[in-house]
């Protein structure tokens, strides 16, 4: 084996000189090693000075001999047609490839065709990402947002949303993996506008979303009749209360939004509600409970008439009694707080709802 072409570590050495365990092997810098027999690998009994510059292969071959098993001498024959130290050693370089070959020990394994094709299906995919990352990473160094680089901008916007620990674009560029520091590179490219709030998607809050809601079908007693307040802020737009008193009967009610018949226990809209909790205000949105359609259908004093669920009742002396509860039809007359005391001194229901509310106060 003196003075024969061997491969080391992927490295072409001569073999020098032989003791009992181990070989002598000099690479082309005249550098000396000695190293074991199973470290390195035999390419061709004669040594020259190999190049890396290898004539193109005749792998058209390799269909004749799918998934069979060669030695290297014979796949450098097939390949190039002259077993020569430059032939072998271009064949080695085929088989440290990967694409057609693998080692199996000493002998070469012939991968089959479809094999072959899903491996090279694979680097063309790699070798065009690479391409793309790289003109990513070039239009961000020039603050250019391309259509191209969408895909590498939504990695980013996961890490600024906290939906992701790491962007392989961010690590390119040199840009730490945070949310604050992709949340600011998109605000830089204007990816992202200065309004864009990032902190619910951070903390997983979800936002609404378009769902069915309908309001399910119950008996429901008429108290149109009565004249129902819904009294609050001026800025509200969605009443979930509301007063009335009938004097003749001495009786006084409290309605509330009948949420329950649109979410129904375990309902879908149930289960959407669960997941949010409450409505979440924020200073450039309000998150909803519930799906925006359903403050429409169960709101009072959006419509002529709403539904609503009922509680009656008298106040005897110190004593709350005749309590009843049922699913009803109201008429809401909304007004804020402003308005209601401006109309107290002229407004019968609201004087005697005063009236109660301050004895029931003053005994509490």
């Amino acid at each position: 084996m003196i003075n024969s072409l061997i491969a080391f570590k992927g490295k072409p050495a001569r073999i020098v000189s032989q003791n009992t365990h181990k070989f002598a092997i000099e690479f082309a810098g005249g550098e000396l090693l000695n190293v074991r027999e199973k470290d390195f690998r035999f390419i061709h009994p004669e040594f020259i000075q190999v190049s890396e510059n290898c004539a193109a292969a005749d792998t058209k071959i390799l269909t004749d001999f799918q998934q069979q098993i060669l030695s290297l001498q014979e796949i450098t024959e097939w390949l190039f047609n002259e077993y020569s130290p430059q032939n072998a050693w271009c064949a080695c370089l085929l088989v440290e490839d990967g694409l057609y070959f693998y080692w199996q020990k000493d002998k070469v394994f012939v991968r089959p065709a479809e094999q072959v094709k899903s491996i090279q299906n694979k680097r063309d995919a790699e070798a065009l990402e690479a391409k793309n990352l790289q003109n990513c990473i070039k239009n961000i160094n020039n603050n250019i947002v391309d259509k191209a680089d969408l895909p590498y901008f939504k990695e980013i916007e996961k890490v600024a949303l906290n939906q992701s620990k790491h962007a392989k674009i961010l690590a390119a560029i040199g840009v730490e993996n945070s949310p604050k520091t992709a949340y600011e590179l998109l605000l830089k490219l204007q990816y992202l506008q200065p309004g864009f709030n990032p902190y619910p998607a951070r903390h997983g809050i979800l936002n609404d979303v378009k769902t069915a809601v309908s309001m399910a079908k119950v008996k429901r007693t008429d108290l149109t009749n009565l004249r129902s307040y819904a009294i609050d802020n001026a800025d509200s737009n969605d009443a979930d209360d509301a007063i009335s008193i009938d004097v003749e009967a001495d009786k006084l009610w409290v309605h509330i939004a009948d949420v329950a018949c649109v979410a129904a226990p375990d309902s879908e809209l149930d289960l959407y509600a669960l997941e949010r909790a409450s409505n979440l205000y924020l200073p450039d949105q309000i998150l909803h409970m519930l799906p925006p359609q359903a403050t429409k259908l169960c709101a009072l004093g959006l419509s002529e008439i709403s539904p609503a669920l009922s509680i009656g009742f008298r106040l005897k002396g110190n004593e709350v009694k005749d309590i009843e509860i049922f699913h009803s039809n109201i008429k809401v007359t909304k007004m804020s707080y402003d308005e209601a005391d401006n109309l107290l001194a002229e407004n019968a229901d609201l004087s005697a709802l005063k009236t109660a509310a301050e004895k029931h106060q003053k005994y509490r």
